[in-house]
């Protein structure tokens, strides 16, 4: 797609990388919020696990946390997904 078709509302889309480089203060922050929305539900319990993927689109700064919990037979179960 020529760069003049490109949406009006992104106007980092399709810019060069270095013209807008990450921010790991943004990243930072992102992800400090999200450990604290998960440090309350994980006291008292052994056997559940968090999993976190952080992205940066549109100059949006995202995670997601996945709480997971695995039983003696091994079976995992997604108990939550919260996503900033």
């Amino acid at each position: 797609m020529p760069r003049s078709e490109l949406p009006k509302e992104f106007p980092n889309y399709g810019a060069e990388y270095e013209q807008y480089p990450i921010d790991t203060a943004r990243f930072r922050r992102v992800l400090t919020l999200a450990a604290e929305r998960q440090a309350g539900e994980n006291r008292n319990r052994a056997t559940l696990r968090n999993r976190v993927a952080m992205h940066r689109s549109f100059l949006t700064y995202a995670a997601t946390v996945v709480q997971v919990q695995m039983d003696d037979a091994g079976k995992v179960r997604v108990n939550r997904v919260d996503t900033l």
